[in-house]
């Protein structure tokens, strides 16, 4: 026997505005859906919801696609329930004129994550379930069709609380086709369940900061014939984009780098921002297996993503943040986090930055998104410069130690004595000879008479020009570099050769040297005092030397 097709039209509580509504709604278009399908983008919407009024510290989501026409998406909570009759009173209006609190802006989003599981209205087939105000007894449960805020209120059943039951603070039932996904993606998600499980566990840990999974724990399930393929935040350790990139730039900077961030918040009217920025320089194994949409360097990953409270609002491409018109590499894994907070002291969530009717996009004519990003950029420039002038600082430093050092090793290295210039021996021909310089110690010290044993060894010049007539008689320091000049060639101290003992007086050394009879006794002088400046043991030697040398005797 064939089931018959449920119909809302059969039901006391059709209602022809709500099927209005509800067109109007599933044809609104989702942004970003090529990042994610719409449908995963709006089923959020629900865990916002345990999230914020619910207080839910545990999350199950449950994908049941066994029969592809006749899916089962369940969504289960722990939390608190529906706890005012006016927070009832929103949850059964299909929008609201007013944003309640930082949770509840449009009463619009959750009929989005509706009407993306079940886009026709006469045969959305569905069941909300929920405690009410504590009651302990029994639960709250309402379903198909939504109807006009009067007929959902009379259509509320009570359903008693059971073993299976107790835990539940709110739950949605929704059954849907594949085909709401795409023929693409459904016969992907129907081939490979794991790909729709690895798909909504991203969007999860892309959409939720750290701190909500270290509170709330998620479990996700995807079911099909006898497979279940199932997590827990908690147990299988769920890490987020940002904290995984975080972990990167720690361990692999290589890999990754943080670009800008502060340990102590901006203020943006009422609300802190904390904004950080990566650096994703090449793509690693795990991170872009784990996050395959924003986890790789690749033309349209860089994102700002915008978060308020710790839930992500969009993520949108930097090029349009920074007014370019189109896309560029120099953006590849460029990634920034825009977190705002309303809870601090004094915070106005309407200071945040105002989500569209569905939380995957921000108003595009937002002035406080305007605002933040401006500051954030300003403040990333400063410290940018601060840190420039630190490093000029730092350079100046250690150029002027090294300066300093060397200056002292410099001053702390002996000094080289002086070497004395050696005598000079004067140039023959025309007039006196000028006096060279000589230590005064080696007049008080001259070289020692050799012993007995000792060869004497002295020095004559190589060559001696013949000066002109009349010589002027030589200064005694003349004379006395002349006998120790270093120019003048090893002597034996013996009989002189037939040259120099040659009777003849023209081959006299004093003759050939110191020409007349009155410069010879001038010059004979000039050796006495010179004598007489040495130690009387030294005399006799050096009277020796000038008489062999000069033939001059003192």
């Amino acid at each position: 026997m064939a089931i018959p097709i449920y119909s809302a039209k059969s039901s006391a509580n059709y209602s022809e505005d709500i099927h209005g509504l509800w067109r109007a709604n599933a044809k609104e278009r989702v942004a970003y859906t090529n990042d994610f399908p719409s449908q995963l983008l709006c089923v959020t919407e629900f865990t916002d919801n345990s999230l914020g009024k619910g207080k839910a510290t545990r999350i199950e989501m449950t994908f049941d696609i066994t029969d592809p026409h006749a899916g089962i998406l369940t969504i289960t909570d722990n939390g608190v329930g529906i706890q005012k009759y006016t927070d009832l009173n929103r949850f059964l209006k299909f929008g609201s004129s007013n944003s309640s609190d930082k949770y509840h802006q449009y009463a619009w989003g959750r009929f989005r994550g509706m009407t993306s599981m079940m886009p026709e209205y006469e045969t959305a087939r569905w069941t909300a379930t929920f405690k009410l105000c504590g009651n302990p007894d029994s639960l709250s449960q309402v379903s198909q069709p939504w109807s006009t805020f009067e007929k959902m209120g009379q259509s509320i059943v009570e359903i008693p609380v059971t073993d299976e039951n107790y835990n539940i603070g709110l739950q949605m039932k929704m059954h849907f086709d594949m085909s709401i996904f795409g023929a693409d993606h459904a016969k992907q998600y129907l081939s490979n369940p794991q790909k729709l499980f690895d798909k909504t566990k991203e969007r999860l840990t892309t959409k939720y900061h750290q701190s909500v999974f270290e509170h709330t724990e998620f479990v996700l399930s995807v079911v099909k014939d006898d497979m279940n393929i199932t997590q827990s935040s908690k147990t299988h350790n769920w890490k987020t984009l940002e904290t995984m990139l975080f972990e990167l730039s720690q361990s692999s900077p290589a890999t990754c780098e943080i670009v800008y961030s502060n340990s102590n918040p901006l203020k943006w009217k009422s609300v802190d921002v904390v904004p950080i920025e990566y650096n994703l320089k090449r793509d690693h194994p795990e991170l872009s297996k784990a996050f395959p949409t924003f986890g790789v360097r690749r033309l349209g990953t860089g994102r700002a993503n915008i978060y308020n409270d710790g839930r992500l609002i969009e993520s949108r491409h930097r090029y349009k943040m920074e007014g370019r018109k189109a896309d560029h590499n120099d953006l590849n894994g460029q990634i920034v986090f825009l977190h705002s907070y309303s809870d601090c002291p004094g915070g106005d969530f309407k200071d945040q930055p105002e989500p569209c009717t569905t939380k995957v996009s921000i108003d595009e004519n937002c002035e406080n998104l305007k605002g933040i990003y401006s500051m954030f950029q300003a403040e990333k420039q400063r410290l940018k410069e601060e840190a420039a002038r630190e490093e000029a600082r730092k350079k100046k430093e250690r150029e002027d130690e090294r300066k300093a050092k060397a200056k002292e090793a410099k001053a702390q290295q002996p000094q080289q004595p002086q070497q004395p210039q050696q005598a000079q021996q004067a140039e023959a021909g025309g007039g006196a000879a000028a006096e060279l310089p000589l230590p005064l110690s080696s007049l008080q010290n001259p070289t020692p008479a050799p012993s007995a044993k000792q060869k004497l060894v002295i020095r004559k010049p190589k060559h001696i020009p013949e000066p002109p007539s009349p010589l002027a008689s030589p200064s005694l320091p003349l004379l006395i570099a002349i006998s120790h000049s270093q120019s003048l060639v090893p002597l034996e101290l013996s009989p002189r050769d037939d040259a120099t003992t040659t009777s003849s007086s023209s081959s006299s050394p004093s003759h050939e040297l110191f020409g007349s009879p009155e410069t010879q006794a001038a010059v004979k002088v000039k050796f006495q005092e010179a004598m007489g400046l040495l130690p009387p043991e030294n005399q006799a030697a050096f009277k020796v030397k000038i008489q062999e040398t000069f033939g001059v005797s003192i």
